[in-house]
C-alpha cells in the first residue's frame, strides 16, 4: 500500500508542470487583466512590472469593448509628470479597467470603476510606500486616510462627477462608453 501511494505522489508530481501550464494557457487575457492589475497592486515596483505595464496598456487600447475614462479629479492634482505619479495614475486606470471586467453590466457607472482605480492605485501606493517612505504623493495621503475612514466614496463621488461632466465624459448622468 505504502509503495502505491508513493508511485501515486511521483506521477502527481511528474503532471504537475503540465498541468500548470494548462492552466495558463487557458488563461483569458481578460484574466490575465485582471490578474496583472492585482500583481501590480501588492508588488508595485516589481523588477518586471515594465513589460507588465505595456501589456496591460496594449491590451486596454486594442480591445474596441473597454472604454476607460479618465477624468481629473483628484485633489491635489496628481503629478503624471513624475515617476511615481505616472505609474499612479496608469494604476487607476488599470483598476478601472479590471473593475469592469469584473462588472461588465455596470460598465456605465459613471462613478463605481473610478472609485475602483483609485482604490487599485491606493494598494499600490501604499506598498511603495513600505519600500520607498521619501516617496510622497501629496494627491493620496488624504485619500488614504478617507479609505481607513471609510469615506473615500463620499469624498470622491461629487469630485468625480464635477470632472467628468466638466471634462464631457458624462451626458445625462452616464459614463460615456
Amino acid at each position: 500500500m505504502k509503495r502505491l501511494q508513493t508511485r501515486l505522489a511521483i506521477i502527481m508530481l511528474a503532471c504537475l508542470p503540465g498541468m500548470v501550464g494548462a492552466q495558463a494557457a487557458a488563461e483569458t487575457d481578460e484574466a490575465k487583466f485582471v490578474r496583472l492589475t492585482r500583481h501590480l497592486e501588492r508588488f508595485p515596483l516589481d523588477p518586471d512590472a515594465k513589460p507588465m505595464r505595456a501589456w496591460l496598456l496594449q491590451w486596454a487600447i486594442e480591445t474596441p469593448d473597454m472604454v476607460v475614462t479618465a477624468c481629473d479629479f483628484l485633489e491635489p492634482k496628481l503629478a503624471v509628470d513624475s515617476y511615481y505619479g505616472g505609474m499612479l495614475f496608469m494604476q487607476i486606470l488599470y483598476g478601472n479597467a479590471a473593475w469592469q471586467i469584473a462588472h461588465p453590466g455596470q460598465r456605465a457607472d459613471p462613478v463605481a470603476p473610478q472609485i475602483a482605480g483609485v482604490r487599485s492605485a491606493l494598494k499600490a501606493y501604499g506598498e511603495i510606500s513600505i519600500e520607498r517612505p521619501d516617496a510622497q504623493v501629496p494627491a493620496f495621503d488624504e485619500l488614504i486616510l478617507a479609505e481607513q475612514r471609510g469615506t473615500l466614496e463620499t469624498l470622491l463621488e461629487p469630485r468625480i462627477l464635477r470632472a467628468c461632466r466638466k471634462e464631457g465624459a458624462l451626458s445625462n448622468g452616464n459614463a460615456s462608453t
